[in-house]
């Protein structure tokens, strides 16, 4: 849990959440437990997040060559999720914050709700998901995956 890594939180360390989750999460519950013990966020901590993405029996993408995006708290949040991702795939993906990261995910796990035609999705159907979000609703779907299904 959020309080689990905290206790055990060092200056310099990365903290990446990568669970399936709804945007807002890292905001709200990782980081306010992972900065109340006085580490400062993009300083002495880094707090990050980045959908996972695994598609087993996929022969033709993989961990290394499947897109890797991640947002960060901070610009030099991402910056160090970065460094680390780009040592195991090939194509690390930033985006704006958290949040966007933390979208590009959830609308593909919720498109059995959204309408897809001619490729793209609605835009009335993702703001009715993501009613709270100040995001621009593109830019996690143009950040996102095109290649998997």
């Amino acid at each position: 849990t959020g309080d689990e890594v905290a206790r055990r939180l060092v200056p310099g360390q990365l903290v990446v959440l990568e669970s399936t989750t709804y945007p807002g999460t890292t905001d709200e519950l990782i980081v306010p437990r992972l900065t109340g013990s006085g580490f400062k966020v993009g300083e002495d901590v880094f707090i990050c997040f980045s959908p996972e993405r695994v598609d087993p029996g996929n022969k033709q993408y993989g961990t290394r060559n499947t897109p890797k995006v991640i947002g960060g708290v901070t610009p030099a949040c991402v910056e160090v999720g970065q460094a680390l991702y780009g040592k195991a795939v090939d194509h690390v993906v930033p985006v704006s914050s958290t949040r966007a990261a933390e979208m590009v995910k959830a609308p593909g796990e919720r498109m059995s709700i959204s309408r897809f035609q001619n490729g793209s999705i609605h835009h009335g159907c993702i703001t009715d998901i993501f009613p709270t979000t100040s995001l621009p609703v593109r830019m996690p779907l143009d950040r996102g995956y095109h290649h998997q299904s």
